[in-house]
């Protein structure tokens, strides 16, 4: 019988994807001895429906861009190839199917903003039996209280936060401050070249 693959799950709308993001998920990666992670950009982000971001195909891009030197790091569209809101339960139902895998454990990587809500998630208990839920966590940033309701269910592993948001970066370059150290060389040129977020 083939070994389990570990594969973990990093969704977000990146929106650009930037240098936390790949901090974070390579710590995982090590961390848990994951055997790869995909990056998943959202379509439309289930409590943000109304949040203004960049197209599907231009966020595909910079994700391409930032990774393609990555092995262990690989790109699922499924929830760009919807056109409704992404909802976690769906992606996880559809997720081994879709990319084609067996014999998998998913590994389901959030941050911990999003436990804090994730009694507002679709089928919020059924997610957390389909998947590992890996919270990342920043240093003195989150309630203990939160962090013991879901003790038992959640793996909190020591990753280093870098305290970058795509907000900050999309705001920086709106107003015509410094940003470049931010993102990778390959998604610095690719935001110059589209004259992105002006």
């Amino acid at each position: 019988m083939s070994k389990i693959q570990k594969i973990g799950l990093f969704g977000g709308t990146f929106d650009p994807i930037h240098i936390g993001h790949l901090v974070v998920a390579e710590s995982v990666l090590n961390e848990l001895s994951l055997d790869n992670i995909y990056f998943i950009p959202a379509h439309k982000h289930a409590l943000k429906s109304n949040k203004k971001i960049t197209s599907p195909e231009i966020r595909l891009e910079l994700l391409k861009t930032a990774l393609k030197d990555f092995s262990y790091f690989a790109i699922s569209d499924i929830e760009l190839k919807s056109s409704n809101v992404s909802f976690t339960i769906d992606t996880l139902k559809n997720f081994k199917v879709y990319e084609k895998l067996s014999n998998v454990e998913l590994f389901y990587i959030i941050g911990f903003d999003n436990l804090s809500e994730l009694h507002l998630w679709k089928d919020n208990e059924k997610i957390m039996e389909m998947a590992q839920f890996v919270v990342l966590i920043r240093q003195g940033g989150h309630d203990e209280h939160l962090i013991n309701k879901y003790k038992n269910r959640i793996i909190v592993p020591k990753s280093p936060q870098i305290d970058i948001s795509s907000t900050l970066i999309r705001q920086r370059i709106k107003e015509n401050k410094l940003w470049k150290s931010m993102v990778t060389p390959a998604v610095q040129k690719y935001i110059i070249r589209h004259n992105l977020y002006k």
